[in-house]
């Protein structure tokens, strides 16, 4: 079984949202945060090399780095250091245990959670479809779906123009950026910070 030697305070209830396995000195530009990182630690030609690595996972958002014992027999504690340092979690794979096997148990466990949050949201369009062949009014509906996801809902215009103001308005340079989000997204759902 993987060992976990560091990240015992950090928050290993994180969201896995991928699985990249990597032998690359440099790997940031392939990485976009939430991933669980495998590697046999290659890339490790000396002590330095780890800081460079595990900033980089760190910077890039990574929730943990899963290292094999193949290679260099054990995880060497320049790496446990660098890891410490950068708040990452780190686990030992031992030898024993496959890179293969432990990517597709993180990868069956994301397609279970991924399907039960599909499932989930079929229902709530079901549910919201019904309630519009009801008749029922876009105000309420807008509360049925805040109270279903725990996010506040609002209906605006695209030039911004309250709907359906739920709770409150929002305020002029909060409507400013959504719509600015809206009218500026290559796709939906759109982000505004």
């Amino acid at each position: 079984l993987p060992i976990l030697l560091c990240g015992e305070d950090e928050q290993l209830d994180r969201a896995v949202r991928w699985v990249f396995a990597t032998e690359l000195a440099h790997p940031r530009r392939y990485l976009t945060g939430g991933e669980l990182v495998i590697s046999g630690l290659i890339w490790r030609k000396k002590p330095a090399d780890s800081e460079a690595f595990v900033a980089a996972l760190a910077e890039a958002g990574v929730v943990a780095l899963a290292a094999g014992t193949a290679h260099l027999g054990s995880v060497p504690q320049d790496v446990v250091r660098a890891c410490e340092r950068h708040g990452l979690v780190l686990v030992e794979v031992p030898m024993e245990v496959s890179f293969g096997a432990l990517s597709e148990h993180v990868l069956t466990s994301l397609s279970t959670v991924r399907s039960a949050q599909l499932a989930a949201s079929l229902g709530r369009h079901r549910q919201l479809l019904a309630a519009v062949a009801e008749g029922r009014q876009l105000a309420e509906l807008a509360q049925d779906v805040s109270k279903a996801t725990g996010v506040t809902c609002r209906v605006l215009t695209p030039i911004g123009t309250h709907v359906v103001e739920g709770p409150e308005p929002l305020p002029g340079p909060d409507l400013d950026r959504v719509t600015a989000a809206f009218l500026s997204a290559d796709r939906f759902p759109a982000v505004a910070a």
